[in-house]
């Protein structure tokens, strides 16, 4: 879905007739002489032959000075000082000066901080100047204080009244600075093209996006309206509050601004509004509204709830319901549900599980069915809420209930798959552990799903949540199913009770297209008051200032708002632009509508957080926003360094003393190596309790080494700061896989010593000022899985062919088909494959990131994970071919490796070495002779 609210400025420079020239803006320091501009003297004797300037200046002081250099001699004119004639070295009169404040006759917008003056150069009939003529220069003189100059001038031969029409006229800018300090300006085009994008139907006002259309006039003469057309406002989706009413005078260093807002009550494109506005001096002015769709949004929530859900957050049983993983998993669905609603409260949202209720397997069902989120809310409640006791709570059957993942997957397909041309849809997927529980069909698996190419497709994202520890090679489906539908992971680690639901939170606002403001987790003592400043700017429509904390108490903590003007928000606010979400341990504000409208929330917020408890807590900033942080994680290989780029998306108009910096959290060791190389037996895996008897063999493996064994996983990670830079536009569109355009920033860093595999945390932090005056902040947390870098070769010198022997921990079938010898006329053989860079390996329990195909042969039985870094997979063929096989692992396929291909016998590296030898005496003879 497509939310992006952008704050669109129209700005039009009007053309100038003549030889006018602009003078851009210049600030004459204190105490320093400043030039302003160069121009020519005329060559010869002529009548009526003048130069006039005509600047807005923010200085009142009444003695302002011009000075004129002519390079070997110079004079001084100031304001009301009259004509001061100017003689050649002869004697002869050239020239006469005069510097006037035309304030009073051509007023400006704000008289009390600007005026306008107007500099002479008239040029004596009579007087001769020389051919070719030389380069002279008008500066400020010395002013005592800083001064800003902006204009026109024009030089020609008709006179004073005709030069002072052409230097008497407008220039529009989009205002980015308050224009009492004359920031930096920027010309648009026109007509300007404002599309809303998809925008969805039937919101209430206080939900609607919006532009600001505004241009000011930073020229020397006003601007007039006297026009409109259509002589209306708008009909149909659109509104234009305060449409134009002719005629309009805009005088220099005014403003004229409109909020623009779009509300579509039907699916499809919605009629395009070119609004014209006839201006005069210069061309009109024109604004096309174009391009807008009404879409609706159908969303789900996909919730795991199998046996393991009702285990602690390290996967032992316990007898408290709090500590329970679902417990805990239903508030951050809440959490997201309720969040929804405020959000977009005319979006459809649907609850469904796997397994059912009642924990057959393979199942899943649909709990609540798509409805407008504003209307079936109870139903979330009823379901996810502790609190309320209700009967439609929900509760894995039993710990025995197994994970049809795939189940689940098929459900919401099913649910959405047949979406309308303009609806759009997301999937919120949740789940503690790996699918363990096939489905009848042509799918049974997550990856029969992700790997199907309707299903990509399909056009569902899938935003998933993955909830358990960081080393789970479980991870890998969650990503898969996010990365090959166009939706984004969130893992959430259990061991973190803060994590849960600030990745749900992210979820949804990646979903929705929020930007992350801030991210950042902090401790707090009984009784104490924190205050956290958060910067949202000129361009943010709707925010959420959220927080949540340890425990279930709701009384823990207490939060309010300070706005940047205006009185303090509390949770009991009346105002329908203030909505408050709270919960067992969270806390939440929605800002929209007119407290944000029109740039009304610019600025420095203040989130205050009172604690009843000492706890540590998450605090989370969102906002709808126009300026899109636009990440690239292009990391070339994880066992050389990497390197770290993203884009604001045209941010260089209205960013200044941008800084970015960012961390980055890693493994301190591998896990993947320790859990490939430490060896435990088929005995102890069978021990484990009979609440994990369903996982996965790779997943008892780190039980047993987790909880039963002496053995200390290398768990610990690691922290480093990452410093960015620029690097200009051109440069970064040269970067793999990286969009930048004309007006974006582009930062890089480069990252060295990525020595581990395993999830790799990034937070980039930005900060800077807007051309506005207004702070500005990002926070861009990103998660990614990495692998060791893999290639075709290292594949195929990782595998060998091998005659079929009793590994430990073949499964079932493959000891039953060893069992029995091959029929006769076959032969059967292992392909053993052991995927590693170096010493580092892929892990244990990747076998479904593993695809081989055979020519020649014929798979028996599933891939085996020997739980030691490397996989089997048993083949049989006819004993008269030569089969082949080849391996994918995501992109990267290996070359065929033939049957037999177990690296050189040791008789023909012999040869080699004998064969080396030979030639080297035979070359030594040669040398000799």
């Amino acid at each position: 879905m497509s939310t992006a609210i952008c704050l669109f400025v129209l700005a039009v420079m009007a053309a100038i007739p003549g030889a006018a020239q602009t003078v851009a803006q210049v600030e004459a320091a204190a105490g320093a002489t400043t030039n302003l501009f160069d121009f020519n003297p005329p060559v010869g004797t002529g009548a009526n032959r003048v130069l006039v300037a005509k600047f807005v200046v923010n200085s009142l002081a009444a003695d302002l000075t011009l000075r004129l250099d002519r390079n070997d001699a110079t004079t001084n004119f100031a304001l009301n000082q009259g004509n001061i004639a100017v003689t050649s070295d002869a004697g002869a009169n050239m020239m006469t000066l005069r510097l006037r404040d035309m304030t009073a006759t051509d007023p400006t917008a704000v008289p009390a901080t600007f005026r306008l003056i107007k500099a002479t150069i008239t040029f004596n009939d009579s007087f001769e100047f020389p051919n070719p003529a030389p380069t002279w220069h008008l500066q400020a003189q010395q002013p005592a204080a800083a001064v800003r100059f902006i204009g026109y001038w024009v030089q020609g031969s008709a006179g004073e009244a005709a030069a002072e029409a052409l230097v008497t006229r407008p220039r529009l800018i989009v205002p980015q600075a308050d224009l009492s300090n004359f920031a930096t300006f920027a010309d648009f085009a026109n007509p300007t093209n404002v599309n809303f994008g998809g925008v969805h139907i039937n919101l209430d006002p206080i939900y609607v996006p919006e532009h600001q259309w505004q241009f000011a006039n930073v020229g020397t003469g006003p601007l007039q309206i006297t026009a409109a057309n259509p002589a209306a406002a708008p009909a149909g989706a659109y509104t234009i509050e305060n449409y134009p009413s002719p005629p309009l005078n805009v005088l220099p260093m005014g403003s004229f601004s409109r909020r623009i807002t779009v509300r579509p009550t039907a699916l499809g494109p919605v009629p395009d509004v070119n609004v014209t506005l006839t201006a005069a001096p210069g061309s009109n002015l024109q604004l096309n509204l174009t391009g807008t769709t009404g879409i609706r949004l159908r969303s789900a929530i996909l919730f795991d709830l199998s046996g393991s859900m009702l285990l602690d957050k390290h996967n032992n049983t316990t007898n408290s319901d709090a500590d329970r993983k679902i417990t805990l998993a239903r508030i951050a669905a809440l959490e997201l549900a309720e969040l929804y609603r405020q959000l977009l409260p005319n979006g459809l949202l649907s609850l469904s599980i796997y397994p059912n209720r009642p924990g057959n397997c393979p199942s899943s069902d649909r709990l609540i069915d798509a409805n407008e989120i504003s209307n079936n809310v109870q139903s979330f409640r009823n379901h996810l809420d502790r609190g309320l006791g209700h009967a439609s709570l929900i509760n894995p059957a039993s710990l025995s209930s197994m994970t049809p993942m795939a189940a689940g997957i098929e459900r919401v397909y099913n649910e959405l798959h047949d979406r309308g041309q303009f609806e759009r849809t997301a999937v919120f997927h949740f789940g503690d552990g790996e699918h363990n529980c096939n489905s009848g069909g042509p799918r049974p698996t997550p990856a029969d799903w992700y790997n199907w190419p309707a299903f990509q497709n399909a056009g569902i994202p899938f935003f998933t949540v993955p909830y358990g520890a960081t080393y789970a090679s479980w991870l890998a489906t969650f990503q898969q199913l996010s990365n090959k539908t166009g939706g984004a992971t969130f893992p959430a680690n259990m061991t973190d009770d803060l994590a849960l639901q600030k990745e749900f939170k992210n979820a949804l606002a990646t979903a929705l297209d929020f930007e992350t403001i801030a991210d950042p987790t902090v401790g707090i003592q009984s009784g104490q008051t924190r205050d956290h400043t958060i910067c949202l700017n000129e361009s943010s429509q709707i925010a959420v200032f959220s927080v949540h904390w340890r425990g279930q108490d709701s009384r823990a903590i207490t939060i309010q708002l300070l706005p940047p003007s205006g009185p303090v928000i509390n949770p009991n606010s009346s105002d329908p632009t203030v909505a408050f979400v709270s919960g067992a341990n969270y806390a939440n504000f929605v800002i929209r509508g007119s407290r944000l409208a029109g740039s009304n929330g610019a600025g420095a917020w203040t989130l205050r957080v009172i604690s009843r408890a000492t706890t540590d807590y998450s605090y989370q900033v969102y906002a709808r926003d126009s300026w899109k942080l636009k990440p690239n994680l292009n990391l070339a290989g994880i066992l050389s360094q990497g390197a770290l780029t993203f884009t604001v998306a045209q941010a260089a108009p209205y960013l200044t003393n941008v800084q970015v910096s960012g961390t980055l959290n890693r493994p301190a060791a591998s896990v993947p190596n320790y859990l490939a190389t430490t060896s435990v037996s088929r005995d102890v895996i069978n021990r484990v309790p009979d609440h994990f008897r369903d996982a996965s063999m790779a997943d008892k493996k780190y039980y047993v080494l987790a909880n039963m064994s002496n053995q200390n996983i290398p768990l610990g990670r690691t922290t480093s700061q990452m410093q960015f830079s620029p690097i200009p536009v051109p440069d970064a569109s040269k970067l793999a896989g990286l969009s930048v355009n004309p007006g974006d920033l582009a930062y890089q860093t480069t990252i060295r010593d990525l020595p581990y595999a395993g999830r790799h945390d990034f937070n980039v932090t930005i900060t800077g000022t807007t051309k506005a005056g207004h702070c500005f902040q990002r926070q861009f947390p990103y998660y990614a899985s990495l692998d060791p870098v893999l290639s075709g070769p290292i594949i195929a010198s990782s595998t060998k062919w091998e005659q079929p022997k009793a590994y430990d921990f073949l499964d079932q079938e493959v000891t039953q088909i060893l069992s029995k010898p091959p029929d006769n006329g076959v032969s059967r053989q292992f392909l053993h494959f052991t995927p590693k860079v170096g010493e580092n390996y892929l892990g244990i329990g990747r076998a479904n990131d593993i695809a081989i195909n055979f020519t020649g042969a014929q798979p028996r039985g599933r891939l085996q994970d020997l739980l030691d870094g490397s996989y089997v997979q048993l083949v049989e063929y006819p004993s008269s071919s030569s089969p082949s096989a080849t391996i994918s692992l995501g992109s990267i396929t290996s070359p065929a490796i033939p049957v037999g291909s177990n690296g050189l016998a040791w008789w023909i590296w012999l040869l080699i070495i004998l064969a080396i030898i030979i030639l080297i005496l035979l070359w030594r003879k040669w040398r000799s002779a």
